[in-house]
């Protein structure tokens, strides 16, 4: 098994951060089912503008959503190739680690708290 490189490593550890928030993890499955803008996201969430764009930047610096401009509104969008580093790294543990969604859960959250 190869090393990964301090980048590979960093992108990986700005995904597992960014996936550890409840919210940011909501965020993810609504815009993977359907772009949507920041207003619509702070509305359904019942958070603030600033609060959205926080986890929103998070989100976008991990790699895991994209921004594209439409007039006055910023549309977000999943990037669909975005987890697949963090899938390839789960999938190194398989048959050792309990990959049920609880135990991701807590194994994301115990990541985190490092």
């Amino acid at each position: 098994m190869t090393e990964p490189s301090v980048q590979d490593a960093e992108r990986l550890d700005r995904v597992l951060q960014a996936v550890a928030n409840p919210l940011r993890r909501a965020l993810l499955e609504r815009v993977s089912a359907q772009q949507a803008t920041v207003s619509d996201l702070a509305d359904e969430a019942g958070v603030t503008m600033p609060a959205i764009s926080r986890h929103l930047r998070m989100l976008e610096d991990a790699g895991l959503i994209a921004r594209v401009r439409r007039g006055r509104s910023h549309l977000i969008r999943f990037r669909r190739d975005s987890l697949q580093d963090a899938a390839d790294w789960f999938a190194r543990f398989r048959g050792t680690v309990d990959l049920s969604p609880d135990s991701l859960s807590d194994f994301v959250r115990q990541l985190s708290r490092r």
